[in-house]
């Protein structure tokens, strides 16, 4: 894409900026992230979250996804508040299965700061579990709890189904993390980090 200074451009052709953009992305992604939220544990990645957004939008941005996604984030977050919806962001983790830095701007503008990865990441669960009960995704066995994305489900898309044998196959343990280090626990369910 050509243009200087340019962020983005639109379906027509049109070069815009990046609050032009945003307005077209954030009804997109609050759409999509509630799909997200509506199935328990399940996120998303930035790279599927932007994917998307792109695509129904039809809007090619110039800069790369790491110099957007973070301000995105924190724009959608707000967005979400404003509306009276939890905030939907934090379902969009990094490619490694956290929310990482680009989560912190909208930790910061909910008035939660996160001093280290490890606060960031809790807090990004609990808010988490925000979105699965406003979305009334199915309540787990054994109830809700923070939970590390990486033994969630990702992304909203469908999967495709299980061969099925005629008998009943019992249901998958679900891994359960330890709410500060989340790290997998044990069977005993006493983190060996932690204790």
């Amino acid at each position: 894409m050509s243009g200087i200074g340019a962020f983005a451009r639109a379906r027509d052709g049109s070069l815009i900026g990046r609050s032009a953009a945003e307005s077209e992305w954030i009804p997109i992604a609050r759409e999509f992230l509630a799909t997200v939220a509506s199935r328990p544990y399940a996120v998303t990645t930035q790279r599927e979250l932007a994917q998307h957004v792109l695509s129904r939008s039809g809007i090619e941005v110039n800069p790369s996804l790491n110099k957007w996604i973070g301000t995105f984030l924190t724009h959608l977050t707000q967005a979400c508040v404003a509306e009276g919806e939890p905030p939907l962001g934090a379902l969009v983790t990094a490619d490694h299965g956290k929310v990482g830095p680009a989560f912190d701007e909208a930790l910061a503008s909910l008035e939660l700061g996160a001093e280290t990865p490890k606060d960031r990441e809790r807090l990004a669960a609990e808010l988490r579990l925000q979105c699965y009960r406003w979305a009334d995704a199915p309540e787990p066995a054994g109830g809700w709890r923070l939970q590390s994305p990486a033994a969630g489900e990702r992304s909203p898309r469908a999967r495709a189904p299980r061969a099925t044998a005629h008998r009943a196959s019992a249901p998958e343990p679900v891994a359960v993390y330890c709410p500060s280090c989340f790290v997998q626990l044990p069977a005993t369910g006493v983190c060996d980090n932690c204790a």
